[in-house]
C-alpha cells in the first residue's frame, strides 16, 4: 500500500497543474474521495480530469485508484494506458508503474480471469465490452475479463460496427479480430424543387404539344478515393514502426536480464521483455494485415475505370477505359 500511495504522490508531482479549472476542482475532489477509501469514485474523478487536461500522470491515477479498488481488469487497462502514454514521465515513477502493473498481469493471470486480444481495423476503431470496462478501448491490445460471457462491440467513424459474443470461460487467450467494412454511401435523392422545376416543365411540354424530353442517362461509376489506400498503408508502416520498437525493446530488457544481481530483478525484467515481445507480435500482425489490405486497396484503386467525356454533334459522350 506504502508503494501505491507513493506514485499517486510522486505522479502528482510529476507534472504541474495546467490551466484547467475544472480538471483542478476534478483533481481536488479525487483525492478527497481517495482519503475516504472511496477508489472507485477517485477513479472516476481522475478519468473527469483526464477529459479536461490529458496529462499521462492522471492517466496513471485512474489505475492506481482501480488497483487499490481491487478491479484488476480496469487496473491493467488504465496502467498499461499510462506506460504507453507516458514516456515523458519521470523514470523513477515509471519504473513504479511498471512494477504495480507487473503484479497486477500476474494477480490476472493467476485468477478467473480471461485475456482477450483485440486486433482491430482500422486503427482508430473502439471496442466496447459491456459489464467489464465503463469507456470504450482504443485500438489493438490486450485487456483482460471476468470469467463469464460478453458483448463485444467495435465502431469506427464511417464505417459498419460489427458486434461478436465471447464466452470466458477460462485463462486461455482470446483472439478478437475485427476489419470493419466501409460504410455505405447515402442514397441520393432530388430536392423537391427539382422536382417541382421538372412537373411545371412537363406540363408546359405537353400543353404546347412538344416533343417528350429523353431521359436522363445513369450517372458513370465514380473512380475510388485515394484517400484510403493512403491511410492504410501509412496505418501499417506506423503499426510496423511500433512493432520493430517494442521488439528492440525486449531485447533491451531480456539483456538487462542477463545483467541482473538478483533473481527478482532478473524475473521482473524477464516477464517485462515477454510483454513487449508479445506486444511486437501484435503490432506486427497488425501491420501485415494493414499491408494486405493497403494492397487491396491501391489495386482496386489502379483498377478503378477511368471516365471521360467527349463532346459530339448530337451533345457529349461518355467513354469509359480500365481493367475489367
Amino acid at each position: 500500500m506504502r508503494r501505491i500511495a507513493g506514485v499517486i504522490v510522486l505522479a502528482a508531482a510529476a507534472y504541474a497543474f495546467a490551466d484547467s479549472s475544472t480538471a483542478e476542482r476534478a483533481v481536488a475532489e479525487a483525492q478527497t474521495r481517495a482519503a475516504n477509501n472511496d477508489f472507485v469514485g477517485a477513479a472516476a474523478k481522475y478519468r473527469e480530469a483526464f477529459k479536461a487536461d490529458p496529462r499521462p500522470d492522471l492517466m496513471c491515477n485512474v489505475g492506481v485508484a482501480y488497483y487499490k479498488a481491487k478491479d484488476l481488469p480496469k487496473a491493467q487497462r488504465y496502467l498499461d494506458q499510462c506506460l504507453s502514454i507516458g514516456t515523458s514521465l519521470d523514470r523513477a515513477f515509471i519504473d513504479k508503474v511498471k512494477a504495480v502493473l507487473v503484479a497486477v498481469e500476474s494477480a490476472l493471470a493467476a485468477g478467473n480471469f480471461t485475456p482477450v486480444d483485440l486486433l482491430v481495423q482500422p486503427p482508430a476503431a473502439t471496442t466496447s465490452i459491456e459489464g467489464v470496462f465503463d469507456e470504450p478501448i482504443l485500438g489493438s491490445r490486450r485487456v483482460w475479463v471476468p470469467f463469464g460471457k460478453y458483448k463485444l462491440t467495435v465502431h469506427a467513424e464511417g464505417h459498419v460496427d460489427e458486434v461478436i459474443d465471447v464466452d470466458a470461460k477460462d485463462r486461455t487467450a482470446i483472439p478478437a479480430r475485427f476489419t470493419l467494412e466501409p460504410a455505405p454511401p447515402p442514397i441520393e435523392t432530388g430536392s423537391g424543387s427539382a422536382q417541382g422545376s421538372g412537373s411545371g416543365s412537363d406540363a408546359s411540354a405537353a400543353g404546347s404539344g412538344s416533343a417528350i424530353a429523353a431521359p436522363q442517362p445513369p450517372p458513370p461509376p465514380r473512380k475510388p478515393s485515394l484517400v484510403p489506400p493512403i491511410v492504410a498503408t501509412a496505418a501499417s508502416v506506423g503499426l510496423g514502426v511500433v512493432g520493430v520498437g517494442l521488439f528492440v525493446n525486449a531485447l533491451d530488457y531480456a539483456d538487462q536480464a542477463g545483467k541482473a544481481n538478483t533473481r527478482p530483478k532478473y524475473d521482473d525484467l524477464v516477464e517485462t521483455a515477454r510483454s513487449r515481445q508479445h506486444l511486437s507480435w501484435v503490432f506486427g500482425g497488425v501491420a501485415g494485415v494493414g499491408a494486405v489490405v493497403s494492397g487491396i486497396l491501391w489495386y482496386r484503386y489502379a483498377s478503378a475505370p477511368h471516365v471521360e467525356v467527349l463532346p459530339t454533334a448530337s451533345g457529349g459522350a461518355i467513354t469509359l477505359s480500365g481493367r475489367w
